[in-house]
């Protein structure tokens, strides 16, 4: 994170507690800090706050109103953790099944009864897309993120969502299912155990009754799964093979898996903001945490652990934006229907 980027942060942050009057001061210390304010500034806004009209319970309405400028914003970001339109989004990549010959089309009928791993399910909203199924009609979903969970940003989100789930079902309803259905499952699963939690504690497993998270694809039993799906994880998982193989213990014979690929690079603060900057520099940031497998050899990888593959989407850049010239060693030579894939959808059953 560049200087500049940690200071808008620290100052946005800063703006937001300026609204609760017993995190005023340390706001207040941050944006001086910061050069934001000078300290004569800084004495005249604590003494205006001091005044009986931003009291505790004088500033009920402000944070309110700032509270509908932020959820506004929140709901229509699809890119957020507590954005209903991001979960929503997601599910359409499942609804896209049905678009290719040979796959079934992802309705409330089709759901019904199956039993859904939710593979690498995310650190601020773990629980959400697992909710989401569930609501709809899957018989169980296990949610698996190796990595250290956000607990107050697990516990908020799942909130949010249940309650645009509550109020909007129509949004969340697959193709075929009942808004009614949808709210009376929602209401079966044990939200109070999430609710329960220490936002502090690294639990190792949560358990709403229909949907689990747990840390391990270990915990999850062999030949239990009819359908895993994953958005944006196989090109983080460092030990593909691994991770494939203990995909292919948990399916079962007529399992189906989808798997939204990132290719492109993560490292969304650089300047020139390449789509492949991980091709001509050493990568940095979050890039770091990229394995930088192509996309045939990801496919290559999901074959050998024994499932047929079907590419079902492709997003891919001009190939004058990948200069051959300047590639690193590890992709010279690749063809270039590699290197422009910037995102793919592999759908994939055992054999």
């Amino acid at each position: 994170m560049t200087d500049a980027m940690r200071r808008a942060r620290s100052v946005s942050e800063a703006i937001a507690k300026l609204l609760v009057p017993d995190q005023r001061a340390t706001a207040l210390a941050t944006l001086e800090h910061e050069s934001f304010l000078h300290p004569a500034v800084t004495r005249q806004i604590r003494d205006a706050l001091a005044a009986p009209a931003f009291n505790d319970r004088s500033m009920s309405k402000h944070v309110m109103t700032a509270d509908c400028v932020i959820d506004s914003f929140i709901n229509s970001n699809s890119f957020s953790p507590f954005s209903a339109a991001k979960f929503v989004k997601q599910i359409d990549f499942l609804l896209g099944l049905g678009e290719t010959p040979g796959l079934p089309a992802f309705t409330a009928d089709w759901l019904a009864g199956k039993r859904v791993l939710d593979f690498g399910s995310g650190t601020m909203s773990a629980l959400n897309i697992g909710i989401i199924l569930f609501a709809n009609g899957a018989e169980h979903v296990h949610a698996v993120e190796p990595a250290p969970l956000d607990m107050p940003f697990v516990q908020r989100s799942a909130r949010r969502l249940c309650e645009s789930m509550l109020f909007e079902p129509e949004r969340f309803v697959l193709p075929g299912g009942d808004p009614a259905a949808l709210k009376a499952r929602l209401a079966t699963l044990d939200l109070a155990a999430l609710a329960g939690l220490d936002p502090a504690s690294a639990p190792e497993r949560i358990d709403l009754g229909g949907v689990i998270w747990t840390r391990r694809l270990d915990a999850v039993a062999d030949r239990s799964v009819d359908l895993v799906r994953s958005v944006s994880v196989l090109e983080h998982v460092m030990d593909l093979d691994a991770e494939l193989a203990g995909l292919r213990r948990v399916c079962r014979d007529d399992a189906l898996m989808q798997h939204v690929v990132d290719f492109s690079s993560h490292d969304r603060a650089r300047p020139d903001k390449h789509a492949f900057r991980f091709y001509f520099h050493a990568p940095e940031g979050p890039d770091l945490g990229l394995n930088q497998l192509r996309v045939s050899a990801v496919r290559d990888r999901i074959v050998a652990a024994g499932f047929s593959v079907t590419e079902t989407h492709r997003q891919s850049v001009p190939p004058k934006q990948i200069d051959t010239n300047r590639l690193r060693p590890d992709f010279a030579g690749l063809p270039m229907e590699d290197l422009t894939c910037r995102m793919a959808i592999l759908v994939a059953r055992p054999v």
